[in-house]
């Protein structure tokens, strides 16, 4: 069935009551595929209507949606048993995208919580974990151990690395030997301590790792630097980044570069189908960014000094890499 039609609507009570309405009767429809067996098709109904919905309401309204209609649903409280849609939306380390939540989404770690696929809360983990943001979220991964790969061969031997909001580094698992070999220092920048311990215990035999336990206001504030990096990389990190705070740390991770030197960053991209869900049920709000939108936070950077600036998507669209070279 079509999902609710989106309708831009004054903002109103009336027409937000009218939107909420609509959006109601479609979520109870969706409950009963749900308790009809049909939890994969109602999965795809959901994830279409609220993108749909919030393409057509402003943002105040849409945040009202989320909380006081979808979330008060009682197909909330089936969807919610999904041990990945749970964890972010509970944030129990403060903030949703964590890196135990990453490793459920690449299925590996050592607490992975996979209900029985015969279950409703199985079957809406295996759509979600399915959904085209988890698998651009592998797909990132194994971009950025290709572009680790690149860096090495570059600079045999002695290359130096700094993962900015590292996590806990699960795109070492994809290097090579040979790769690991070339790298003389990886250094992995996080706030979350306990990200850090996992990284070390995991990849320490593995890697030459230093991990550091700061946040990105030291690099914007210079209190933690670098210099003559080979590669820099972020992954998730300027999804939570505004503009201002993006440009300035771009420009900050580019004075750490060597002449030859490259940074890459990562975005998602406002094609993302599953946005709606994401911010409903996960509690989880990105900054989406065009391609164009995502090469503009490169425009502080001393033009003379870059020697490249390459930008691309994955396969799909959904994420934007850009990346520059130091001259």
């Amino acid at each position: 069935m079509a999902a609710v039609e989106a309708v831009a609507t004054p903002a109103t009570d009336e027409a937000w009551r009218d939107t909420s309405a609509r959006l109601t009767a479609e979520l109870d429809r969706i409950e009963k595929r749900f308790r009809g067996d049909d939890v994969i098709a109602g999965m795809r109904d959901i994830r279409d209507t609220l993108l749909s919905v919030r393409a057509g309401v402003t943002r105040e309204e849409w945040l009202s949606l989320c909380a006081e209609t979808v979330m008060t649903h009682p197909i909330a409280e089936l969807i919610l048993k999904c041990p990945l849609t749970r964890r972010s939306n509970e944030k129990p380390r403060g903030y949703p995208g964590d890196a135990p939540l990453l490793d459920l989404i690449y299925g590996i770690g050592d607490n992975l919580q996979i209900p029985h696929p015969a279950t409703i809360e199985g079957q809406v983990h295996f759509f979600v974990v399915h959904s085209s943001a988890c698998r651009a979220v592998r797909r990132r991964r194994e971009i950025i151990a290709g572009e680790i790969s690149k860096a090495v061969r570059n600079s045999p031997g002695a290359a130096t690395i700094l993962s900015v909001a590292g996590g806990h580094l699960r795109e070492a698992e994809l290097l090579d030997e040979e790769t690991r070999r070339g790298i003389r220092e990886f250094h992995v920048l996080d706030q979350d301590a306990d990200s850090l311990a996992e990284v070390s215990a995991k990849y320490a035999a593995l890697l030459p790792l230093n991990p550091i336990g700061k946040t990105v206001r030291s690099v914007l504030l210079r209190h933690t630097k670098f210099s003559d990096l080979d590669y820099i990389y972020s992954a998730g990190l300027f999804d939570y980044l505004v503009a201002p705070v993006g440009m300035r740390l771009i420009e900050r991770l580019f004075e750490m570069l060597k002449p030859g030197g490259r940074l890459l960053i990562a975005n998602f991209t406002p094609a993302l189908e599953d946005i709606g869900y994401m911010e409903t049920f996960m509690d989880w709000r990105l900054i989406y960014r065009t391609v164009d939108e995502v090469r503009a936070l490169f425009d502080g950077l001393p033009q003379e000094d870059v020697a490249s600036l390459e930008a691309f998507t994955d396969e799909k669209g959904v994420v934007a890499y850009v990346a520059v070279e130091k001259k």
